[in-house]
């Protein structure tokens, strides 16, 4: 039994946390802890003292200003309660009608309240207070942008460029917007399971959808092992009887299955034509049903969560960035939030080794947690947002960590050494974010110290996931590898750009020369992470082009670093570096005029990049 069931002489349920801890709201405490005991006269005493304090207030204040807060009067009856007023019966003709005019996503704003990317006047309406220009905010100025009117969004400093100044979508909606997603929050008819056969693919094709999720999409993130995906796949498809298979399987890891469906029949399709993805009816499909399954009675998973719901949750976010849909994407950060809240209600967050479970138990949790905990910070610095929780109160240790604990056989050396990369990356990503969160710019000394540190955890990989030579893979222990080096690249960049972002602003701002400023370390700084992350996008479309077509941050950022480039030319054109920059910019522009026609993201940015190019016609002119 736990220590505090013992405390108060309680059967105790003996799962972590029990049920009575649970119900008292002490779980935390649970099993090893206890509640310090109620002292009655105390509580009475100090209640008593309250009590007189508060009506010695009521005096002081007088009758005016008890009416004024609406606190009852001498002359008022005493025993008359306060009461809320009743909220009206919901008739079933109603929930009829709102259901049938739900959907999912707001509708644009109207055009009127947009204004160009580069109009350096306050857009009509002031749907962006917190700085006049969403250009300037992009290469660094100012706290970021909040729109006070239509959709409530902030984006804060160091979010991506393309977030801070896209005002194309306002302006109409793209050609294949994604209404008919379905979010996990109603509960669903628990009927959806027994249909649910009539709509899985067959073996064969599930089993090439894994394929290509272990080969296209595990590299980055995998929340759900593929031991896991085995073992749901023998489970449902064992013998012939599907409808009775999938009454064996928990929907959540129904759910789980069917996300993991939905982003692999995305990934079959690399490239996105302007006519629409062709996969996307099926994998849209599979991500409602899975959205469906998260909230099946009485398995709903905001208060019934399950590993499998995370993992849901998890890829189901992979899937709306990836989608290529404005709206899908947005709708990707909060349903982040909740697979992290998600996985700390279960106390994912912990070290599992002190409760006693089973060693490969705690090691899938401990996979589980860091993919999630990661994915909220490096989406943290994507949308100048705050990350989720406080990174103190995480006590879980890495997956490697955990399995050498737990004395488990480790994992191939090359299996784990991207994703601990990626882990140690992603809390430093959580450094950045604590720094730009403040009112104020961070110490310059805080920037520097920590833009070594970002230098020595990439220094520390190993040399197969370095992207020492842009444009050749070298020799690598799996061709999985191929991305994710240069991912390692994008997020060391990424995180330099954001961290040297205001201060690369304040050097371009002090003078003709930005080399000569205070900053000129941030100045160069970013030139170098803009020259990188152009780099990585060329050689990586040489190399995997359906990791740069699908994985949507790769032309993400290298956009960030044409917006940086950008500043460059329009506000000191005459300084040191501005030849080279011209190059770059060149270049990067190239890049994404020959993906448009296989990637929307691309395709969003060129309005942007012609307006730019016009701007610019003066200053890149004679590197034609």
């Amino acid at each position: 039994s736990c220590a505090e069931c013992v405390r108060l002489k309680l059967k105790c349920s003996r799962v972590w946390p029990c049920s009575n801890c649970i119900r008292r709201g002490c779980g935390q405490l649970c099993p090893q802890d206890t509640m310090a005991p109620r002292d009655s006269a105390k509580l009475a005493r100090k209640i008593k003292a309250l009590m007189a304090e508060n009506e010695a207030l009521r005096n002081q204040a007088g009758p005016s200003s008890s009416a004024a807060i609406n606190i009852p009067s001498s002359d008022s009856p005493a025993d008359v309660p306060f009461t809320l007023p009743s909220a009206p019966l919901i008739s079933p003709n109603l929930i009829e009608a709102a259901a049938s005019s739900f959907h999912p996503f707001p509708k644009p704003p109207s055009a009127a309240s947009t204004s160009s990317p580069l109009d350096k006047s306050t857009p009509p309406g002031g749907t962006r207070r917190s700085n006049p220009n969403s250009l300037e905010s992009a290469t660094g100025t100012g706290p970021g942008v909040l729109d006070l009117e239509g959709e409530p969004n902030f984006l804060g400093r160091g979010a991506g460029a393309l977030f801070l100044i896209d005002t194309e979508g306002k302006d109409a909606p793209t050609k294949h917007q994604v209404t008919s997603l379905v979010f996990p929050f109603m509960s669903s008819d628990p009927h959806i399971i027994a249909s649910l056969p009539a709509s899985l693919p067959s073996l064969p094709e599930v089993l090439a959808l894994i394929s290509i999720y272990q080969r296209d999409v595990a590299w980055m993130y995998h929340p759900t092992s593929f031991e896991a995906l085995q073992n749901d796949i023998s489970i449902l498809y064992r013998g012939s009887d599907l409808t009775a298979n999938v009454q064996d399987l928990h929907p959540h890891r129904l759910a789980a299955l069917l996300a993991v469906l939905a982003i692999a029949e995305l990934f079959s399709t690399p490239r996105v034509s302007e006519a629409g993805p062709g996969s996307s009816a099926r994998s849209i499909h599979y991500f409602n049903a899975a959205s469906s399954l998260l909230t099946v009675n009485p398995h709903n998973f905001l208060y019934q969560p399950s590993l499998g719901a995370v993992e849901a949750l998890h890829t189901m976010v992979s899937f709306l960035f990836c989608l290529g849909d404005r709206e899908g994407a947005k709708a990707a950060w909060p349903l982040l939030g909740l697979a992290l809240r998600t996985a700390q209600s279960m106390g994912l967050h912990k070290d599992a080794l002190r409760w006693g479970m089973d060693p490969s138990e705690v090691a899938e949790r401990s996979r589980i947690w860091w993919e999630t905990l990661v994915y909220d910070l490096l989406q943290s610095l994507n949308f100048g947002r705050p990350y989720s929780m406080p990174l103190a109160a995480v006590q879980c240790p890495t997956p490697a960590r955990a399995r050498a604990a737990s004395a488990l056989s480790p994992a191939p050396a090359h299996a784990d050494a991207f994703h601990e990369v990626k882990y140690e990356l992603g809390l430093l990503f959580g450094k950045v974010s604590d720094l730009l969160a403040s009112s104020d710019l961070p110490a310059y000394e805080e920037v520097l110290r920590l833009d070594r540190q970002l230098k020595e955890c990439e220094a520390r990989a190993p040399s197969w996931l370095r992207l020492s030579v842009v444009g050749s893979s070298g020799l690598a222990p799996d061709p999985s590898t191929i991305p994710q080096k240069h991912m390692v690249s994008l997020l060391l960049h990424k995180a330099l750009l954001a961290l040297h972002r205001p201060f690369f602003a304040l050097a371009v701002l002090a003078g003709p020369e930005p080399m000569l400023s205070s900053y000129a370390a941030s100045f160069n700084a970013c030139i170098v992470s803009a020259r990188k992350h152009i780099q990585l996008m060329r050689s990586l479309l040489n190399e995997n082009p359906t990791a740069a077509y699908r994985w949507w941050f790769f032309a993400f950022h290298c956009f960030t670093a044409l917006i940086i480039e950008s500043s460059v030319l329009l506000r000191v054109p005459q300084c040191m570096q501005s030849e080279d920059v011209k190059l770059d910019f060149e270049f990067g522009c190239s890049v994404f005029y020959e993906m448009a026609p296989g990637s929307s993201l691309a395709r969003r940015t060129l309005p942007i990049l012609a307006k730019l190019k016009e701007a610019l016609e003066p200053s890149i002119a004679p590197s034609k």
